[in-house]
């Protein structure tokens, strides 16, 4: 269940051939991206703002449904991921389908701008919202990055991309600490 990365951009730009339930897709080409385990871009379904992976090595699908099994169900600062079976149709030596992996993406700013752009005392509020959130939801998150996290019109954190949640509580204080470390360096201050 996986795919190369010229098969996912095949299919996001011809979505109305080579996928299932997303053929209204729009996708965002400079959002275009290829981590460890996914290659990933922003999309645009119907008028909401989505995150589309697809798995691009063996590991990416037990990942994803290890993600799923152990996210919180009612969590508003933690993107949901959920799995569509065949969602893609492949091309190449052979034809298959593959499954994609979609997120549903909050508004706001990622915070790699939030933090040239806000006041310091409201990120640290709002990260420690989240690190609160998540002890009540009795996980970690380890691969917290400013990348991962979008800011909110009233500051609270939104983390995407939850690939790393764990089943655990204080796994992801050291990332916690290095996120402070940011807010201190390039926040604005909250005395002018």
């Amino acid at each position: 269940d996986l795919c190369t990365i010229i098969q996912f951009k095949n299919a996001l730009m011809q979505p109305d051939i080579y996928l299932r339930r997303y053929a209204a897709l729009r996708f965002e080409p400079d959002t275009f991206t290829v981590t460890k385990y996914f290659a990933e871009c922003r999309a645009d379904y119907y008028g909401k703002p989505v995150m589309v992976y697809a798995p691009i090595t063996p590991l990416s699908m037990k990942m994803a449904t290890r993600a799923v099994g152990v996210l919180p169900k009612h969590s508003d600062l933690i993107g949901m991921l959920r799995i569509f079976p065949e969602e893609m149709l492949c091309a190449g030596m052979d034809i298959y389908r593959c499954s994609l992996i979609v997120e549903s993406l909050p508004i706001g700013t990622l915070l790699t701008e939030a933090l040239h752009t806000h006041l310091r005392s409201n990120l640290i509020t709002g990260m420690e919202a989240l690190r609160e959130h998540l002890r009540e939801q009795g996980v970690s998150i380890n691969h917290l990055h400013p990348d991962n996290i979008i800011v909110d019109s009233k500051y609270r954190w939104h983390v995407i991309r939850p690939y790393y949640t764990s089943e655990d509580i204080g796994n992801d204080d050291e990332t916690f600490d290095k996120l402070l470390e940011l807010i201190d360096r390039y926040a604005i201050s909250d005395l002018y």
